[in-house]
């Protein structure tokens, strides 16, 4: 969920109108309301001390307002957060392991973990090589309107899935 949907929906859980958040974050009464519309509808995204103003505001963590941040352990977890939110993301302890289930209420999301799952498995089960897995992950795309996605071409020398025997070559010694 991009920031300002994340704004919105969390001031809305704390019952706040948009002049009341502006207001308490500091703006101007004639335009408090104006200036939050601009940040949840994503026309303005907020500084580092606005984002931490409003989080206080609505007593949650920076974070949980934030674009994704998976580069510590709180930014990732709120960034599993927001996909329990839009998809339905579900944790459940099993034999004291924490798994995480998703569930795709989204036909192509369905497909794209689809083709991901198959992919994975090809990879681990020495169908496909590293590089061609990588290769998939990095380059996926889906056409959101109906037009055929832009697809990468890679064109690279293939090296054998499995290793053949070494060739004997000619050996020669300087005297």
């Amino acid at each position: 969920m991009i920031s300002g949907e994340r704004i919105k929906s969390i001031r809305k859980m704390r019952g706040l109108t948009q002049k009341e958040l502006g207001l308490a974050v500091g703006f101007d009464e004639s335009t408090a309301d104006i200036r939050i519309a601009q940040y949840e509808s994503d026309n303005r995204t907020p500084k580092a001390n606005l984002l931490n103003n409003m989080a206080d505001e609505l007593e949650v963590c920076p974070y949980a307002l934030s674009e994704p941040q998976i580069e510590t352990d709180l930014g990732l977890l709120h960034t599993l957060f927001a996909i329990e939110d839009l998809y339905g993301l579900e944790i459940k302890e099993i034999d004291g392991r924490y798994m995480l289930s998703l569930s795709a209420p989204d036909t192509k999301l369905e497909k794209a973990l689809s083709a991901w799952c198959e992919k994975k498995e090809n990879f681990e089960n020495g169908e496909i090589e590293e590089e061609d897995y990588n290769l998939f992950r990095y380059s996926y795309t889906e056409a959101s309107d109906n037009k055929s996605a832009a697809k990468v071409v890679v064109k690279r020398e293939r090296k054998p899935l499995k290793k053949e025997a070494p060739q004997k070559k000619d050996e020669y010694w300087l005297l």
